[in-house]
């Protein structure tokens, strides 16, 4: 069991599950292309600037389905070095995932729990 794995409560280990993402397709990383640059078009337009800062410092790809296990190392740095504001705006843009991929959302949760 690894580290993050031993952080999360005991009930909710049987809904972890592998992020399958070399089984994505062409198709669901299109469609995640799609949904990021609508996203980032309407609200670069209506949300606070940190939205889109907060996509760049996370590494959250607006081309790419992201790798979950590289959002665990980002929130761990963030948390490792107090950077509040990259915390904030990486929960923010994972709030944006589970409002577009909500079929995602377990994995969302498990990132959190680290």
């Amino acid at each position: 069991m690894n580290e993050v794995l031993e952080k999360l409560p005991r009930h909710l280990l049987n809904l972890v599950v592998d992020q399958p993402y070399n089984e994505y397709t062409a198709q669901d990383h299109a469609l995640w292309q799609y949904v990021m640059r609508q996203n980032v078009r309407y609200l670069s337009r209506v949300a606070h600037g940190s939205y889109t800062d907060g996509l760049k410092q996370t590494g959250i790809s607006i081309d790419r389905i992201p790798h979950m296990y590289g959002m665990n190392r980002i929130l761990e740095y963030a948390r490792k070095t107090n950077n509040k504001e990259l915390s904030k705006k990486a929960e923010s843009c994972l709030e944006e995932i589970i409002s577009n991929f909500p079929d995602y959302a377990h994995l969302i949760e498990n990132v959190r729990e680290i």
